[in-house]
């Protein structure tokens, strides 16, 4: 356990490197400048990456126990649900939620233990989740059906907000994204195949849009940074999904005139364009009245922009040549995974780099299988994709080392 000057030092560094990374973004200074002032607070000579290693054990520890505890007690219902009855059911289910919500509250505000106690929050919103789905099959209710998941997103926001964990608030907006999606059936019932696939990518590319503007103000309050930094992270890689899916040509080439479509998905669709794109010009608006400037913040509004622009012109638009949609569109997801590394180098983020990185091999590797199985033998395409994975890993990882080491000054390359 570290002693009370060692705990000062660390939360010290840690509200420094959110300061330094805000600074960064800002441009107030540079990726360079930001390594400087961190090279003269060294974590390690405060214990700070010990404890961080330790803290993170424990609530990774904390998660998985509740996980297993959740799953364990949702197969116990779920096998013996016939033979308890309807009183007993909702007793348990509801004792189960007050519970662990006491316990968690009271470990976490009374006694400290905020891992454990958080552990407990989050299952408590499992079997809230679970207790929901149960208790509609009482009523007879398909569980399935789309309601069920946006009634458990809704009673687990306000915990997330409460509680400002990374855990829960991550449930909850991938329950809002899995609520979202069991609507599309609802949305789209005269459409199919691939026009349904290319209408939930661009839903999808407009929920992403929206959850990253929303991370990007979130990161602007005190206290909010890590819960900010989580909803930047889940709209990029949400959005890249979607985006990664609109490549493939012959999704494309399989799409007809999207019709019948329910006008709930357009209204969700481009409302969640429209404030995304609004916050984002907000937000920037706000740093430039500030006397703040960044290089990296117009080109972030631009790149949404053209994206959910692009997005929404393939599902509007019907072009007269075919091929047209999938070169732009690979096109937008090559140089946004590039803008992508060079935003992570600019700011200081790694985390960034090495998701360009992975979204530029994944993009090099599926546009390699998806035009040169018609053309060569399949073992040539085996060894081919095998050289590929090889030189392209070389390379990366090249890259990478230098990147890294030009963000942290005194590193070496090699």
């Amino acid at each position: 356990m570290l002693n009370p000057f060692e705990d000062f030092n660390r939360r010290f560094v840690s509200q420094l490197r959110r300061e330094v990374e805000e600074w960064q973004q800002d441009g107030t200074i540079s990726a360079e400048q930001g390594q400087a002032i961190l090279a003269r607070y060294p974590a390690d000579s405060v214990g700070y990456e010990a404890a961080r290693r330790s803290q993170g054990l424990v609530v990774g520890l904390s998660i998985l126990g509740a996980v297993l505890v959740g799953l364990g007690i949702i197969t116990f219902f779920a096998a013996n649900w016939d033979e308890i009855a309807r009183s007993v059911k909702l007793g348990a289910l509801i004792a189960g939620v007050v519970l662990s919500y006491g316990a968690g509250f009271f470990l976490w505000q009374r006694l400290g233990y905020t891992a454990v106690g958080i552990a407990l929050v989050l299952l408590g919103c499992i079997i809230y989740g679970a207790g929901v789905h149960l208790i509609g099959q009482i009523y007879h209710v398909p569980v399935d059906h789309p309601n069920l998941t946006a009634f458990w997103f809704l009673g687990v926001l306000p915990l997330a907000y409460v509680t400002r964990s990374k855990p829960v608030m991550f449930l909850s907006i991938v329950l809002f994204l899995v609520a979202a999606g069991f609507r599309l059936p609802h949305w789209l019932r005269d459409v199919y195949d691939a026009d349904a696939v290319i209408l939930a990518s661009v839903m999808y590319l407009a929920l992403a849009a929206l959850i990253y503007a929303i991370g990007k103000a979130k990161s602007l309050f005190d206290g909010w940074e890590p819960i900010g930094g989580l909803f930047r992270a889940i709209g990029l890689v949400v959005g890249f999904g979607a985006l990664y899916l609109l490549t493939f040509h012959d999704l494309i080439d399989e799409a007809g005139r999207i019709d019948g479509v329910d006008y709930r998905y357009w209204s969700l669709t481009y409302a969640a364009s429209v404030i995304a794109v609004v916050t984002m010009a907000g937000l920037e608006w706000w740093r430039v009245r500030r006397g703040a400037t960044s290089v990296v913040e117009p080109f972030e509004i631009a790149t949404v922009v053209l994206l959910l622009t692009a997005s929404h012109v393939l599902v509007r638009v019907p072009v007269g040549w075919e091929p047209l949609y999938p070169i732009v569109l690979n096109a937008l997801f090559a140089v946004t995974a590039l803008g992508l590394m060079v935003s992570g180098y600019l700011q200081g983020r790694e985390g960034r780099i090495n998701l360009a990185l992975a979204l530029i091999a994944l993009f090099v590797i599926s546009r390699y299988f998806e035009y040169s199985t018609t053309l060569f033998d399949r073992s040539l395409v085996i060894v081919g994709a095998g050289v590929i994975l090889l030189a392209g890993g070389f390379l990366l990882e090249r890259g990478r080392r230098r990147m890294l080491a030009a963000m942290r000054p005194g590193e070496s390359a090699e």
